[in-house]
């Protein structure tokens, strides 16, 4: 019996995106996206005989 646990971006950092370059917007160089997932936790188990 073979018992697997992952886990991706563990502790739930984020990086973030790039910032908003069009210079005739009012939000210009700000950041509001986030680049990257969120946790991702996965269990398996495998039986064989």
């Amino acid at each position: 019996m073979e018992v697997r646990l992952e886990a991706f971006n563990l502790l739930n950092n984020f990086n973030w995106g790039n910032p908003i370059v069009n210079y005739s917007s009012g939000l210009f160089g700000r950041i509001q996206t986030v680049a990257g997932d969120m946790r991702i936790m996965q269990f398996g188990v495998k039986y064989s005989f």
